[in-house]
């Protein structure tokens, strides 16, 4: 009947390293991210410490080099925009 204590659970594996870990880095908040840093830095092993840090950063490689292969959002849509007047005015 008493209430039930869940043991402590490891800054290294907090729930904002975890979601960092899978979605990537910039899936964080600016409060999410400073937290993210802080429990980095409570991490206890250095080498658990590297190992998050390389995986999150490698997710983030990659996901950014996916994104980069196709020539979408605001900015090309404003270069798609920028050629069709160039060649508007060149061959008007």
């Amino acid at each position: 009947m008493g209430q039930e204590v869940s043991p402590p659970k490891s800054v290294c594996s907090s729930e904002i390293v975890l979601k960092a870990r899978t979605e990537g880095y910039r899936s964080l908040t600016l409060g999410e991210k400073i937290q993210f840093t802080l429990d980095l830095r409570k991490c206890e092993p250095a080498e658990l410490k590297k190992a998050i840090k390389k995986e999150v950063n490698q997710k983030q490689l990659t996901s950014d080099a996916q994104a980069g292969e196709t020539f979408v959002g605001k900015t090309s849509s404003f270069a798609y925009c920028v050629m069709a007047i160039i060649l508007y005015w060149t061959f008007a």
